[in-house]
């Protein structure tokens, strides 16, 4: 950026950076995703029981479930079914970014001991073979990577980071010249199965969706 002070440049991190006259920052939040995916797999979820597949070594390591968890809580509480087995959903399994999908189908194999009837698969688990293995299972899906074709039946949404909107918005700045701003990265719905999450259901998520970008959702913190 100080080589070529003439050229508007875009960070999208999450973390702050030095901001400057040529450099602004969309200000990415990985909490957000899991937040509003917490939220959207409990609000699908028979008798609350919904699961996840997380890495605990991500860009928000173990607090990703944290933030998963207050997600799917914010909108069931204690979220305990009426059915057995009598456990407090949703139940997460992490392991290592890079384990191989054998151990994430092993992972999903605990909790669903507790019988997970919504799942959402972080990226860093997504693969073809664990999608093979967890098809005949019967469990609803969700996750933030595109479904491929053979997994779109059972697929309820793509829950993405969304930087695209603010970049847009700042579009008219940076060719006017004028950097050094700020923004939030929002949180967008696609590939969303109108069977598997109602059109109700969506509109309760993008309005969480909405609170967070304003700010007036903390992902960690979310009361009892």
């Amino acid at each position: 950026a100080n080589a070529a002070p003439n050229t508007q440049f875009v960070v999208i991190a999450p973390q702050d950076v030095t901001l400057t006259a040529n450099v602004s920052l969309i200000r990415s939040h990985p909490e957000f995703v899991y937040f509003a995916a917490g939220y959207l797999t409990a609000i699908s979820a028979p008798d609350w029981r919904a699961g996840a597949l997380l890495p605990d070594n991500g860009a928000l390591g173990a607090s990703a479930q944290d933030a998963f968890i207050n997600g799917a809580r914010y909108w069931c509480g204690r979220c305990a079914p009426t059915y057995g087995p009598v456990v407090l959903f949703p139940l997460v399994g992490m392991l290592p970014v890079g384990s191989p999908a054998a151990s994430w189908q092993t992972a999903f194999d605990v909790i669903n001991d507790s019988r997970i009837e919504v799942l959402y698969v972080a990226p860093e688990a997504a693969s073809a073979e664990l999608f093979a293995a967890l098809l005949p299972q019967g469990v609803i899906l969700s996750g933030s990577l595109p479904p491929e074709a053979d997994v779109r039946a059972r697929w309820a949404a793509t829950v993405l980071e969304d930087a695209a909107t603010p970049l847009q918005t700042l579009w008219p700045d940076l060719l006017a010249g004028q950097g050094g701003q700020t923004l939030t990265s929002s949180v967008r719905l696609q590939d969303v199965n109108a069977e598997l999450l109602t059109p109700g259901r969506q509109e309760r998520v993008q309005g969480v969706i909405d609170l967070l970008t304003q700010g007036l959702i903390n992902p960690f913190s979310v009361p009892e």
